[in-house]
């Protein structure tokens, strides 16, 4: 594979602001790093990450993914980082995880989250998970640290 950077950054667009050189400030030299959100509001305390972890998500809520990571602190998907080969491996894992995860719903639900479903005819919806909800089931049931 060809390889033309040591090191990847995904982030928001929007909300970064870069104050120096993030790859120095945060020295990931192998692996995956990822943005932790302030501990006193836990996954399970969080309305919006409870339900992007349950009813928003019904593969997860299934799985009750949710009783799992509750405790755990909010990682943010939007400041992920690491060395190009594991900055890959994440988005291969995101990619296999959105597909894993997404059921069909009717239109009404189809509707209700749009953003995160699609239709290519107006009849057949598909829900996706969140991708903040994935990448905090990935990295807290110790899947993105297996690969």
């Amino acid at each position: 594979e060809d390889q033309p950077f040591d090191s990847v950054f995904l982030c928001d667009v929007r909300d970064v602001l870069f104050q120096q050189d993030p790859f120095e400030a945060l020295g990931v030299a192998s692996g995956i790093g990822v943005a932790l959100e302030p501990a006193h509001l836990p996954i399970g305390k969080c309305d919006i990450h409870s339900r992007w972890l349950s009813v928003e998500c019904a593969k997860y809520a299934e799985e009750e993914v949710l009783a799992v990571v509750g405790e755990r602190a909010r990682a943010c998907a939007g400041t992920t980082l690491g060395t190009h080969a594991a900055v890959t491996r994440y988005c291969q894992l995101m990619r296999q995880e959105a597909r894993r995860t997404v059921v069909e719903v009717d239109e009404r639900q189809g509707r209700l989250f749009q953003g995160r479903s699609t239709t290519t005819d107006g009849k057949r919806w598909m829900l996706w998970c969140n991708d903040q909800g994935m990448h905090n089931a990935l990295l807290w049931t110790g899947r993105l640290a297996q690969e």
